[in-house]
């Protein structure tokens, strides 16, 4: 498993692929068709995410990525 910059709960190597592209405020379909899987999955992926502590939602979970490093948000 990989595991955010600074500590925090660990996350599957899915999840971490899922993560930037939640950054870049892209829809599950969009994330699917990017890593090749269908929205229902890539949505799974985001649901498990959010199940780490301090995250509820999509933004919950960017910033804390955002400030580790892990993602940068807004890029396209």
């Amino acid at each position: 498993m990989g595991q955010p910059r600074g500590g925090g709960s660990p996350l599957a190597d899915r999840e971490l692929e899922v993560l930037p592209h939640v950054a870049e405020e892209l829809s599950n379909e969009e994330i699917g068709a990017r890593l090749h899987l269908s929205p229902l999955t890539a949505e799974t992926h985001l649901s498990r995410i959010l199940t780490k502590p301090d995250c509820r939602d999509r933004v919950q979970l960017v910033l804390p990525a955002d400030e580790t490093g892990l993602v940068q948000p807004g890029r396209r």
